[in-house]
């Protein structure tokens, strides 16, 4: 059981990984073609992304961290 929850666990960490590369490289597109209303939107998800990363891979969460 351990094992399984390990490995989902890796794959839910590299999935967010992979959204915070994605919306990473949309907000530089949008900040080179200044596409004003795409960096108001998407801003606010990398830092959400930040957090939840954070919460999933943390063993010892510090609320003043967040």
């Amino acid at each position: 059981m351990h094992l399984l929850t390990k490995k989902y666990n890796f794959i839910q960490e590299n999935t967010i990984v992979c959204f915070l590369f994605s919306f990473a490289i949309v907000e530089v597109l949008a900040e080179l073609f200044s596409f004003k209303m795409i960096l108001f939107a998407f801003r606010p998800l990398v830092a959400l992304l930040l957090i939840y990363l954070y919460w999933i891979t943390s063993k010892e969460r510090n609320g003043f961290f967040l």
